[in-house]
């Protein structure tokens, strides 16, 4: 018992990810270092949203205490009200046993992979989260007895990826299942850390784009999903016609690239010719007007440096045609762009 008992110690002083250390059976592992054997759950929050991050996070728990996992009450975070899932996610972190992961991907990073030349599904980032996730907690000495996720996609599909990806490595069984956040507590688990993890993320939001000079930016956007009225009525209020939206928004939604066809000028790239005795070409900047900006009245501007940084220098290759680009029709000066809000 005594032995036990500083086992559960040294692991409670093992924090990671605002969590602890599971602790529990052990295994060999590779080179004859013990493992502890535990069992992880995996889901995700704001899959759907325009707005903000996507969290996927992990939850592992220790074979042998399984049964307090179910006492504690993880359920679906969907089902739960706020005040509950902010218990439970508190109850997690003081368990003792329970460790989280948190993988969060930022609205920038999913529109900057769907909308690269090699296009990155959503899928496919949240199937790399979870292989991350997992390798995250392999790394920390772990041996999953079985793992459990919550399914992107046919399961049998998501089930095959992770195998192939765990191949080799220390993960007994894996199961995808759809609904898993419901049936299975670990699960449950995973899917409190992400959805409070989210929610936190968004209550204090900060908007990087005010500390540059922008206009205030007003937190109240809703849930942050494409149906939600107040969500929408938040993106047509603060789009800006040069900039698009705040970082706070997924530029790849739809919904969000309607606003942009209506609301937005029009932009057009086009190679530009540089001087023969260079090579060094300055980006010129110039900006086709749409219909939302067209002969109104001349807003409030800032400098292109205020949100951007320094005007970016392209350097032409060696043995090719030149890589400079520009936006066609100039529209103002090169160092002043308007910023307004658009209805």
């Amino acid at each position: 018992m005594g032995s036990d008992a500083s086992a559960s110690a040294d692991a409670g002083r093992a924090e990671r990810d605002g969590g602890v250390r599971a602790d529990g059976e052990r295994a060999a592992g590779r080179g004859g270092a013990t493992r502890e054997r535990v069992v992880l759950g995996i889901d995700e929050a704001g899959r759907g949203p325009v707005l903000g991050p996507m969290v996927y996070a992990a939850a592992a728990c220790p074979v042998s205490r399984r049964a307090e996992l179910v006492e504690l009450g993880f359920n679906d975070s969907k089902l739960l009200t706020p005040q509950v899932r902010d218990k439970l996610f508190t109850a997690l972190h003081e368990s003792g046993f329970l460790a989280p992961y948190v993988e969060s991907i930022s609205a920038e990073e999913l529109s900057a992979q769907m909308l690269s030349r090699e296009h990155v599904s959503l899928n496919q980032i949240s199937h790399r989260a979870a292989i991350s996730l997992v390798k995250r907690a392999l790394a920390d000495g772990l041996e999953i007895e079985h793992l459990y996720v919550d399914t992107v996609g046919d399961p049998a599909r998501y089930e095959r990826i992770l195998q192939d990806a765990l191949a080799g490595l220390p993960v007994q069984c894996i199961t995808v299942s759809t609904k898993a956040d419901a049936k299975y507590p670990i699960v449950g688990a995973a899917s409190v850390v992400a959805k409070v993890t989210r929610d936190r993320a968004l209550q204090s939001w900060d908007f990087q784009e005010q500390r540059r000079g922008a206009p205030a930016l007003s937190r109240d956007f809703g849930s942050g999903y494409p149906a939600d009225p107040v969500c929408k009525a938040w993106l047509r209020t603060f789009i800006d016609p040069i900039f698009g939206f705040t970082s706070l928004v997924r530029f790849s939604w739809a919904t969000a690239r309607t606003l942009l066809d209506k609301h937005a000028v029009a932009v057009a790239w086009a190679a530009d010719e540089p001087s023969d005795d260079c090579d060094v070409v300055s980006a010129k900047r110039s900006v086709c007007l749409g219909a939302a900006t067209r002969g109104a009245a001349a807003p409030r501007s800032l400098p292109v440096t205020a949100f951007f940084g320094p005007l970016p220098v392209l350097r032409k290759p060696a043995s090719s045609s030149p890589a400079t680009v520009r936006i066609v029709r100039k529209f103002g000066r090169l160092d002043s762009c308007p910023l307004r809000n658009t209805h």
